[in-house]
C-alpha cells in the first residue's frame, strides 16, 4: 500500500462527520487568541491542531475526489504531485519550527513561550513562499478534482477558483464543501452497489 492511500485512509474520517461538528474542531484556532483564554500551556497546540484538521480534511477532499474521478475514467494530470505538497508544507513548517527563537509572550503569561519568526529571516521567507505556494496550489488540486468529480468532466476556470476560495478558509468550507463530498461519496458507494 502507497504512502498517499495510508494518509487518506488516516484522513478520510474527517468526510464522514457533519458539517457542523468540521467547524467546531477548526474554530479551536480562533480560542487561544482571546486573552482570557485560561488553558494557557495548551494554547500553541490548539492553535496548530486546527490547521492540521483542516490540512488533512484538505488532503482527503482532494484524494477522495480524485478517487471518483479516476473511477469514472477522468485524471488530472497534475495531480500526481498533490500528495507532495503536503510533504513540502510539512517540511517548511518544521524548517520554520526547527529555527524559530523562543521569545516571551507578552499576552498571557511569562511563563508562556511562543514561537516566532526564525533567525535570521533569510530562513523564513523561502520556505514562508514555498509553503504559501504548495498550499494554494493543494487548494486548487483539490477544488479541481472536487468539481471533476461532480461534473463528469474538466471544469472551467471559474468555476474551480470560486471553489477554491470556499476551501482556502475552511471555516467556510465546512459548511459548502462537506455537504458536496459527502453526497459524491454516497452516490459513488450506492453506484458500487
Amino acid at each position: 500500500m502507497n504512502l498517499s492511500k495510508s494518509f487518506y485512509r488516516l484522513t478520510s474520517p474527517l468526510l464522514k462527520i457533519g458539517s457542523g461538528v468540521l467547524f467546531l474542531l477548526l474554530f479551536i484556532s480562533i480560542l487561544p487568541s482571546f486573552k482570557t483564554f485560561p488553558l494557557l500551556y495548551l494554547t500553541f497546540i490548539l492553535e496548530h491542531l486546527s490547521e492540521i484538521i483542516g490540512l488533512c480534511w484538505l488532503y482527503a477532499v482532494g484524494y477522495s475526489a480524485n478517487e471518483i474521478s479516476e473511477s469514472k475514467g477522468i485524471t488530472i494530470k497534475e495531480f500526481k504531485y498533490f500528495q507532495w505538497l503536503f510533504v513540502v508544507m510539512a517540511t517548511c513548517w518544521l524548517i520554520a519550527l526547527i529555527f524559530g527563537t523562543e521569545e516571551k509572550s507578552e499576552h498571557f503569561s511569562p511563563v508562556y513561550y511562543s514561537i516566532s519568526f526564525p533567525q535570521p529571516l533569510s530562513i523564513f521567507l523561502p520556505t514562508f513562499f514555498i509553503s504559501l505556494a504548495a498550499y494554494l496550489y493543494a487548494i486548487h488540486l483539490s477544488a479541481k478534482a472536487l468539481l471533476t468529480a461532480e461534473l463528469n468532466r474538466t471544469p472551467r476556470i471559474g468555476h474551480v477558483g470560486s471553489t477554491s476560495v470556499m476551501m482556502w478558509v475552511p471555516l467556510i468550507g465546512a459548511w459548502f464543501i462537506q455537504p458536496r463530498i459527502q453526497a459524491l461519496l454516497r452516490n459513488e458507494v450506492n453506484s458500487v452497489q
